[in-house]
């Protein structure tokens, strides 16, 4: 009897050093998926009545390395009453940049929408963000049942573009640092 024990206890111990997780029961995973599907809703009204943030939690810029655990609060696309604001700020950046937080921030009005959804549900909106400092394209990419959002913004007058990944909040309701814009 104390042998058929061992490796029951081995097996738990080896998997609480692994940090395993206990599984979900299914009752768990219920409620996991509708809290999704909340939560992919929402991020389709925002993006739909065009009153929404995107709070990078990561960033690519000119195709380079893709920079994750970014400070989202810094670091966002926020869409409200016709206007976008476009920020980039970095805590690691020496120099107080064009917006005294590291960074660049970009306001203008948009001038043009497009939105369309393929035959496997992902919506994809076009923006053209024209302003004081900014004149660029914006493409918002949401998978079906996503909340989380794949933004690239490419500029109109030169090579250089950026890539956000985030969720997409209410306008309303995202907590953000905004800098000074140009």
């Amino acid at each position: 009897m104390r042998f058929h024990l061992f490796p029951t206890i081995v097996l738990s111990i080896c998997a609480t050093l692994a940090g395993c997780s206990p599984r979900l029961t299914p009752e768990q995973k219920t409620l996991q998926h509708q809290a999704d599907s909340l939560a992919a809703a929402g991020a389709i009204a925002n993006l739909d009545n065009m009153e929404f943030i995107i709070k990078a939690e990561s960033i690519q810029i000119d195709g380079g390395r893709m920079h994750h655990g970014t400070d989202n609060s810094v670091n966002f696309v926020a869409v409200h009453d016709g206007s976008c604001i476009i920020q980039l700020a970095s805590a690691r950046n020496p120099r107080p940049g064009a917006n005294g937080m590291g960074g660049i921030t970009v306001e203008g009005r948009i001038r043009q929408t497009a939105h369309s959804t393929d035959k496997k549900g992902n919506r994809r909106y076009e923006y053209s963000v024209s302003g004081a400092g900014v004149s660029a394209n914006m493409v918002i990419s949401l998978r079906k049942d996503s909340y989380s959002a794949d933004v690239r913004i490419g500029g109109n007058f030169h090579g250089h573009d950026c890539r956000m990944y985030g969720p997409v909040k209410p306008y309303n309701k995202a907590e953000i640092v905004v800098g000074r814009h140009l």
